[in-house]
């Protein structure tokens, strides 16, 4: 078999046509899925946007309450105990020390003129002066 340059030619060209049809083909078939992954994306990056700001705003928030100082005394009631905080740190009876003692003291007697009430002074009703006593007829 004789192959000469223009069979060569037409057989180059015939795939090269083929190879261009089917890049042509493979586009125009996998568009739709490019832009629905393109929108998914756009997607993705709106969704990760606003979980970006909202975390931006949690980060404000958790120092505003970093800033804030913590209370010097506080209870909690979990069901029927009650947990208590000095300077922002669980106590338990056990765990007590001797300076949380005395803070522990010193902020409860501070807290006595409010806990404690005093009896309420009795007022005494202003009395009506007592009329002299009527004189008594005399005889006559």
């Amino acid at each position: 078999m004789n192959l000469n340059g223009s069979v060569i030619g037409i057989s180059v060209i015939v795939f090269l046509l083929g190879y261009l049809i089917g890049l042509y083909e493979g586009r125009w078939k996998h568009k739709g899925e490019a832009n629905r992954l393109r929108q998914e994306c756009e997607t993705i990056r709106h969704e990760r946007q606003q979980a970006l700001e909202s975390l931006a705003s949690l980060r404000e928030e958790c120092e505003q309450l970093r800033s804030r100082p913590a209370p010097a005394l506080s209870l909690h009631t979990e069901g029927q105990e009650i947990r208590l905080s000095l300077d922002g740190e669980a106590l338990t009876p056990s765990s007590l020390t001797d300076a949380q003692h005395r803070r522990l003291l010193a902020l409860l007697k501070a807290l006595t003129p409010y806990v404690t009430r005093k009896p309420a002074a009795t007022s005494k009703a202003p009395q009506r002066p007592t009329p002299p006593p009527a004189a008594a007829p005399q005889p006559a």
